[in-house]
C-alpha cells in the first residue's frame, strides 16, 4: 500500500514539474517581458502571476472544450 501511494505522489510531483516547465517555456515565447522582469528584478512575482494566469487560462479552455 505504501509503495502504491509513493508512486502516486511521485507521479503527481512529476506532473506538476512538467506543467511548470511547459508554462515557463510558453511564457518565454509569449511574454518575454514578464520573464525578463522576474530575472532582473529578483522578486519573481511578475513571473509567478504570469504562470498562474497561464495555468488558469489553460484550465478554462480545457473545461470549455469538454
Amino acid at each position: 500500500m505504501l509503495a502504491r501511494t509513493g508512486i502516486g505522489v511521485s507521479g503527481l510531483a512529476a506532473a506538476i514539474a512538467v506543467l511548470l516547465a511547459v508554462a515557463t517555456i510558453w511564457l518565454v515565447f509569449t511574454d518575454p517581458a514578464a520573464v525578463a522582469d522576474a530575472v532582473t528584478g529578483g522578486g519573481g512575482w511578475a513571473f509567478v502571476t504570469a504562470v498562474a494566469d497561464l495555468v488558469v487560462e489553460a484550465l478554462r479552455q480545457a473545461v470549455r472544450w469538454l
